[in-house]
């Protein structure tokens, strides 16, 4: 579809979270403060809660975003400096 305004919109929609995300992985309507994934490996907990922190970050929603383990490493290895490519680190490196 080249450049074009449609192949634009495909190529958005095919990168868009909330169109490929399982509904399980978005976050639950309503007003809350605490949101816990509690889920098997495989799940995509990584990846949801980038989408979830990036989206935040980049609406402006959140003025500060707890990521929270067992370590301090752990965030740092798992989410952050992760070798698997995502958009969502893409995505943040754009917002930072």
């Amino acid at each position: 579809m080249g450049n074009s305004f449609a192949g634009q919109l495909v190529a958005a929609l095919e990168n868009s979270w909330p169109v490929i995300a399982r509904p399980n992985q978005l976050p639950p309507p309503g007003d809350w403060s605490i949101w816990l994934l509690l889920a098997g490996r495989g799940f995509g907990k990584t990846r949801t809660l980038a989408e979830w922190a990036c989206g935040q970050a980049a609406s402006g929603q959140a003025g500060r975003i707890a990521i929270v383990a067992a370590t301090a490493a752990m965030p740092l290895d798992v989410a952050i400096a992760s070798s698997a490519p995502s958009s969502a680190a893409r995505k943040a490196d754009a917002v930072a």
